[in-house]
């Protein structure tokens, strides 16, 4: 039997079933089996009708077979093969979307013509096919088994007594993704960021002016930020590191501050591109890849549907997809703000947490600081002084944009409410000038009474609900040391 399945036409079976199962791995307990069914009934879908066409070309099945895993190989793991080359300086260039895609085009093409023209048969090559593909595939059932058995909780949980005394107010948390604090708009732009700061103290608002965040990238920032706690997790910080980034999208979904809020009797309103155990995103980007997109957004079709629009807007005229774009990368803001101040005019029976996560003054840079849409510019090749100009520009159109909503959002909650208005990180740019500039962030917090463990001249944001669940609940968690990871 064994001999005959590894002698079979098959092994793009096998192919398919490794991808599936070793993106799995990496993300258990944020993936379905449901999910993982669907990728391999697509997958299989695809590869029947390659085997097909080719079959019909070739006339030979064991051809047709070998030029479909080649194929799925290319397709499935187009982004590993991008992050793979981009780790040679001589190779680096090619990593880019626009030469990868093209060369891999030309690979199975170029596969397609060689297989055609040779005469010998393929049996040692389709037995190493076999083998390997098995090989890996098994080496993964284990790694799940292992991990299912010992349940992997990467979210290190607090549990704290119920307050029954305590006020309980509806509080806010905004993040503005890639905010700059005030003293790195100083640094690298020389821009005085106080009109914006001062009407926050007008309205009540404590401002750290030395406020830093943990971590420079968003998921990392935000798992660290809504576990209270730094991320246990070696290896560079980015979204390349897919075992650093499991662990903090899996982190985000078993969030302590949220079980916190819940235990606490609070009702969690989750405005964000993250999954959080059962409050899924709300008016999502759809940005950041969840569920079984967290394993084909590696496959070149995920790849070739998130930048070729953008390709195809830097080199030709056609206004209708980049209308289409600006529409998808506004509408979402404006929404998310929407729904808040309605969420807030309604009489609830529940205390709520509003999660808030708005995509600005992130890229691509929607506005100018007059208001005319310019997020057009975003999909050429810009250097970095335009963009430089066009985040600081953007960061005052989101100033005008968060003074009225600030102001509303006071207004219909009779300034009861806690707001905290954050920003992840600060303008990622910066980290080539100054490492632990990228980090200055923008903290402002809105607490009702006299009394505030916010008052302070510095923090990072891994101690924002450690101090706010001493103030609301009576909790006394100490604070943890202040570190940047920069790595």
């Amino acid at each position: 039997m064994l001999k005959r399945i590894l002698h079979s036409n098959i092994h793009f079976l096998w192919l398919i079933l490794f991808f599936i199962l070793h993106g799995y791995s990496g993300y258990i307990g944020l993936i379905s089996v449901t999910d993982l069914l669907i990728l391999f009934v697509q997958y299989l879908v695809l590869s029947s009708a390659v085997l097909f066409l080719t079959g019909k070309l070739f006339h030979d099945f064991k051809k047709a077979a070998v030029y479909t895993t080649l194929f799925m190989l290319v397709f499935l793991f187009f982004e590993d093969i991008r992050i793979f080359i981009s780790k040679w300086r001589l190779t680096v260039l090619l990593s880019a979307f626009r030469y990868c895609f093209p060369l891999c085009l030309l690979l199975l093409f170029t596969g397609l013509i060689v297989l055609r023209k040779i005469k010998f048969r393929l049996n040692r090559l389709t037995f190493f096919l076999n083998s390997i593909f098995i090989i890996y595939t098994f080496i993964d059932i284990v790694i799940i088994s292992r991990d299912l058995l010992h349940s992997k909780n990467t979210a290190n949980i607090v549990h704290i007594k119920t307050c029954d005394t305590c006020a309980k107010p509806p509080v806010y948390f905004i993040v503005l993704d890639e905010y700059f604090g005030s003293k790195g708009l100083k640094d690298y732009f020389n821009y005085d960021n106080s009109a914006f700061e001062n009407h926050l103290r007008q309205k009540g608002f404590n401002i750290i002016t030395n406020s830093h965040s943990n971590y420079r990238f968003t998921v990392y920032s935000m798992a660290s930020i809504l576990n209270m706690d730094y991320i246990n997790e070696p290896g560079e910080h980015t979204v390349y590191n897919q075992q650093g980034f499991y662990k903090a999208m899996l982190g985000i979904k078993n969030n302590a501050v949220c079980k916190t809020f819940v235990e606490q009797g609070y009702e969690i309103i989750n405005y964000s591109d993250f999954d959080i155990k059962k409050h899924p995103p709300g008016l999502s980007y759809n940005i950041l890849p969840s569920q079984r997109s967290l394993i084909s957004n590696r496959t070149m079709y995920y790849q070739a549907e998130k930048y070729l629009p953008f390709f195809v807007i830097r080199y030709t005229n056609f206004t209708g997809i980049a209308n289409s774009l600006t529409k998808r990368f506004t509408q979402v803001n404006n929404l998310r703000l929407n729904k808040t101040i309605e969420d807030a005019l309604k009489n609830v029976k529940k205390p709520t947490f509003t999660y808030l996560h708005l995509n600005m003054p992130h890229t691509p840079y929607a506005y100018d600081s007059a208001g005319n849409n310019v997020l057009y510019k975003s999909f050429h090749n810009l250097s970095q002084p335009q963009l430089d100009s066009m985040y600081l520009s953007y960061l005052i159109y989101v100033n005008k944009r968060m003074v009225p909503f600030i102001d509303s959002l006071q207004k219909v909650t009779a300034n009861n409410a806690v707001i905290i208005l954050l920003s992840d990180h600060g303008y990622r740019d910066a980290y080539v000038k100054n490492s632990k500039l990228a980090h200055q962030n923008l903290f402002a917090v809105y607490e009702p009474g006299n009394e505030s463990g916010f008052q302070r001249d510095s923090i990072t944001s891994v101690n924002t609900f450690r101090i706010l669940f001493n103030d609301l609940f009576n909790q006394h968690f100490p604070l943890l040391k202040d570190s940047l990871v920069t790595h």
